[in-house]
Order: C-alpha cells, then structure tokens, then sequence
C-alpha cells in the first residue's frame, strides 16, 4: 500500500521538467514559484507534471491572447478606414466605376487585337527581302502607328 501512495506522488525534479516540456531551467523554475511542490528528492523539490503543464498553457495563452487581440483590433480599424478612404473618393468622383473599366479594356483590345492581324497582313508582302534593320524599322514604325490610334481612342467609348 505504501508503494502505491509513493508511485501517485512521484514528481519531477525542475531539471527533469525543464527537459520534458523543452523549456530552459529557468522558465520551469519561474513557474514553480506558484506551485506547492509534492515532495523532495534530497534537495530538490519535486513537482506533478499536470501541474507544470496547465501552468505552462495559461502562460502561453495569457501571452499570446492580448498580441492576437491587438492585431485582430488593428486589422479592423485598418478595414474600417479603408472603406471611409472608398466612400470618400467615391463621393468625390475619384473612383471609376468597373463597368467603365471593362469596357475600356475590352475596346482597347479589340483595337489591338484588329490592328495586329492587319499589320501581318500589310507588313508580310512588305518586308519581304528587306534587311534586318529595314524590317525592324517598318515594324518600329507599325507599332507607334498602334501606340498613337490608342492614345487618340476616347475612354468613355
């Protein structure tokens, strides 16, 4: 019988709970400041490992809750003032409307799109037997043709 009360109350030396939680000396020691300790192994107190572990968890959580509060907080007010900087362009006619923008898109590839199928069309008799710096030259000069008719085309076609 006396063996069974003693195998309940083996407990744990800090050194001995210092390596099973992976934590320095010195994080255990701190921990057992609060803790009654359940007996001694000549000088060294000895500790349950229950109650290392909740102590070790409640310090964990306490750290770790205010930090993700904080940042939860800051992410919030960050997505709050966000959405007033868009009411407020809205409101001052900065913003452009996605309907407009694909629209613009839409054209102005299709623009490129013609353009490019008619000048392989125009530039292929073209370019036949000429130099590498007279092709090059005539597709330079294709492609600013392409360049200015986009800068000319309207946004709100």
């Amino acid at each position: 019988m006396a063996q069974k009360r003693q195998a309940n109350n083996v407990g744990f030396t800090i050194n001995e709970l210092a390596r099973n939680f992976d934590e320095t000396e010195a994080t255990v020691r701190h921990l057992t400041k609060t803790l009654t300790p359940i007996g001694k192994r000549g000088r060294a107190s000895l500790y349950h490992h229950a109650d290392i572990d909740a102590a070790l968890k409640k310090r964990i959580s306490k750290s770790r809750k205010p930090a993700e509060a904080k940042n939860l907080e800051e992410r919030k007010l960050e997505l709050q003032c966000r959405k007033l900087e868009v009411e407020i362009d809205e409101k001052l006619g900065k913003l452009i409307p996605a309907d407009e923008v694909r629209r613009f898109v839409a054209t102005h590839t299709s623009a490129v799109t013609m353009h490019l199928r008619k000048m392989g069309g125009e530039l292929s008799p073209q370019l036949q037997g000429l130099s590498v710096a007279r092709t090059e030259k005539k597709i330079s000069a294709s492609a600013e043709e392409l360049i200015s008719k986009l800068r000319k085309m309207p946004f709100d076609e």
